[in-house]
C-alpha cells in the first residue's frame, strides 16, 4: 500500500491544470481555465480548471473533483494506479507500507486501495467544491 506521506506529497506537488493540460487543451479565462469537456462532444467550452482551489469541473457532464479523480474519470485509473502517476510525473519516491487484513478493515479501506470517503481529504475536496459551486451560481 501506498504510504500516507507519499499520498499527501503527490497531493502538495500535483498542479491539476498541468495534469489536465496534459488531455486537455485549456485557456485562461480570468484566474480559472477553460476548455472542450472530454467526457462530452461539445462545441461551447464547459470544462472549468481552478489552479487556486486545484479543483475541475466539468458543467456538461456534472463530474469534477482533484487531479487524481480526473486521471481515474478520463484514463480510469484506480487510485493507486493515478497516485504512482503522478509520482513519477512529479518525480516522488514512492514509499509503500504492508498492512494485514485487521489493519485494512480498522483503516476502513476499500479492496481498491482508494482511502474511505469519509476522510479528510475527501472533505477537504467535497468544501472546496461547495465554494466553487456557489461562486458559479453567484456570478
Amino acid at each position: 500500500m501506498i504510504s500516507r506521506s507519499t499520498i499527501d506529497q503527490v497531493f502538495d506537488m500535483a498542479r491539476v491544470e498541468e495534469v489536465i493540460g496534459d488531455f486537455v487543451q485549456l485557456k485562461k479565462a480570468g484566474s480559472n481555465f477553460k476548455g472542450l469537456s472530454p467526457f462530452s462532444e461539445e462545441r461551447t467550452p464547459s470544462f472549468m480548471v481552478s489552479p487556486v482551489k486545484q479543483i475541475w469541473k466539468d458543467f456538461s457532464t456534472g463530474k469534477g473533483g482533484t487531479a487524481v479523480s480526473f486521471l481515474m474519470e478520463h484514463e480510469h485509473f484506480t487510485y493507486p494506479e493515478a497516485i504512482r502517476y503522478l509520482a513519477k510525473k512529479y518525480n516522488i519516491e514512492i514509499e509503500e507500507t504492508i498492512q494485514s487484513d485487521t489493519q485494512k478493515e480498522a483503516a476502513g479501506e476499500r479492496d481498491g486501495g482508494r482511502p474511505a470517503r469519509s476522510g479528510s481529504r475527501y472533505a477537504c475536496c467535497r468544501r472546496a467544491w461547495q465554494s466553487w459551486r456557489r461562486l458559479q451560481v453567484a456570478a
